[in-house]
């Protein structure tokens, strides 16, 4: 093999490789999309009743002092129970604090006595921290 084949052949490997691994990249998420999509996930949970997976949202620290079987029977007990909700904006602070609203639809059992119930849609304010590369929910409650 002469050196011009040589040469060809290592650039159709480097090339080969190249389509290969661009093949590979994942078009990477600005925060707001991260936290949109997490915030988004965790009120999903929320509506549906799996307390467990939207407690897995909430911060370490938060987890280590709430035990899950706490959070859990906390709402499934409410009176509140939340029936849809919708992401309407995600604003973030460079690369570790996000703020996210979402629209809650929700409806209260027997809020009062004569009242059967009470439906209602609410703005929320939440805070959204990024801990070793992932966006975790603050509870400030």
């Amino acid at each position: 093999m002469n050196k011009k084949q040589a040469i060809k052949i290592a650039m159709g490997v480097l090339l080969a490789a190249g389509i290969t691994a661009c093949g590979n990249l994942k078009p990477s998420l600005t925060p707001e999309q991260l936290v949109g999509q997490r915030a988004q996930a965790r009120v999903d949970a929320m509506i549906t009743g799996d307390f467990a997976t939207a407690y897995s949202f909430y911060t370490p620290g938060y987890r280590s002092a709430v035990a899950q079987e706490d959070f859990i029977v906390r709402f499934k007990i409410s009176k509140v129970k939340w029936t849809g909700a919708k992401l309407a904006e995600v604003n973030c602070a460079g690369i570790a604090v996000c703020s996210a609203r979402v629209d809650i639809d929700y409806f209260v059992d027997e809020p009062l006595r004569g009242v059967s119930e009470f439906r209602n849609t609410r703005r929320i304010g939440e805070t959204w921290i990024n801990i070793d590369d992932q966006w975790y929910f603050v509870d400030e409650s």
